[in-house]
């Protein structure tokens, strides 16, 4: 006969850390992200978790899908990251290009004098000093 006044053994977050091979900070994410709330041990609780092995192959499997989703995650966000800085540089460049443009620009200046009229007085100088 089964004995039921038995406890099941438990381990904590540390320990089924070391056994699946990761750190307590990305198993901790883990066990809040497919524990519902109320289940959680709370601020500043302990994680009490079934130790046989039926229960640490199912986290196994739970670990290892859910980092593989983390992964894909921040890759796609670095990807979009990286994708945006190039876009605003490539804006900004143009922006900047477009700047030096209209700096270099000459200006329309209405005081200034057409270059032939310039040529002219400049003509009718050279005659007046040699005169």
């Amino acid at each position: 006969m089964i004995d039921m006044t038995a406890t099941p053994k438990m381990i904590s977050a540390p320990e089924l850390a070391e056994t699946l091979g990761t750190n307590g900070k990305d198993l901790r994410a883990f066990l809040r992200s497919t524990t519902p709330r109320d289940a959680q041990p709370g601020k500043g609780g302990r994680w009490a978790l079934p130790g046989n092995a039926k229960a640490i192959a199912a986290f196994r499997k739970g670990y290892a899908e859910w980092e593989a989703k983390r992964d894909a995650d921040r890759a796609a966000r670095a990807a979009e990251k990286a994708a945006t800085t190039a876009q605003i540089a490539e804006s900004t460049d143009d922006e900047l290009d477009a700047l030096a443009a209209e700096i270099m620009a000459p200006e329309d200046d209405e005081d200034a004098v057409p270059a032939e009229l310039e040529d002219a007085l400049l003509e009718d100088e050279l005659t007046t000093d040699e005169d």
